[in-house]
């Protein structure tokens, strides 16, 4: 009866031990070692949504950067032609017109046909809207002596502007009463908020 007793006494013992290993202790959370941590991981968001703050005030920083460099002046120019300088084109001379401004081949000159080329920051020849002035200077008197000058506004110089050679043609009548022989012809093109922009050639007439 005794052996018994103990018998009994020792599956007892196991079964409370297997029933303890089950049920956790009050205030003691049950050991996972595969659980991650929740300290751990809100630690990780709280760094992920900084990272994310500051990428964002990148790009709105580099889109402000962005838009400034479309509106400004400079990048404008880049993309556009204006005209940067004028010169006279080589066919520019004293010549002689008859009364339908045809040129001729009569002794004295009685007009200039003035050729004018506008180029823009890549040398090239264009057409632009703009007034275009004339003055002709008598080299044998004061060099601000003008003798003569003429005047085309916008729409009266495009109807002077010549497929070939590319440029603007104008014949430009010499006083009757004019003497000199050597002269200066000034070219000036006027664009509404620019520089003026000026070119000069040196012609020889001949006068009775």
């Amino acid at each position: 009866m005794a052996r018994f007793a103990w018998g009994a006494t020792i599956l007892l013992a196991a079964a409370l031990a297997s029933v303890s290993g089950c049920i956790a202790m009050p205030g003691k959370a049950p050991s996972n070692p595969g659980a991650a941590d929740p300290r751990a991981e809100n630690e990780k968001i709280v760094i992920l949504e900084d990272q994310l703050a500051a990428a964002k005030a990148d790009r709105n920083r580099l889109a402000r950067q962005l838009d400034a460099a479309r509106k400004s002046p400079d990048a404008a120019k880049g993309f556009a032609f204006e005209v940067t300088r004028i010169e006279f084109g080589f066919l520019t001379a004293a010549v002689s017109f008859d009364n339908s401004a045809k040129v001729t081949d009569r002794k004295y000159d009685n007009g200039i046909a003035a050729y004018v080329n506008l180029l823009d920051q890549f040398d090239s020849s264009l057409k632009a809207a703009g007034d275009f002035r004339f003055d002709l200077f008598d080299l044998s008197r004061d060099r601000n002596f003008v003798i003569a000058s003429w005047s085309f506004d916008a729409e009266a110089a495009a109807k002077y502007w010549q497929r070939f050679p590319g440029g603007y043609q104008f014949k430009l009548p010499l006083p009757s009463d004019l003497a000199s022989r050597k002269v200066v012809l000034k070219a000036t093109f006027l664009q509404p908020g620019r520089s003026e922009l000026a070119a000069t050639k040196e012609l020889t007439l001949s006068r009775p």
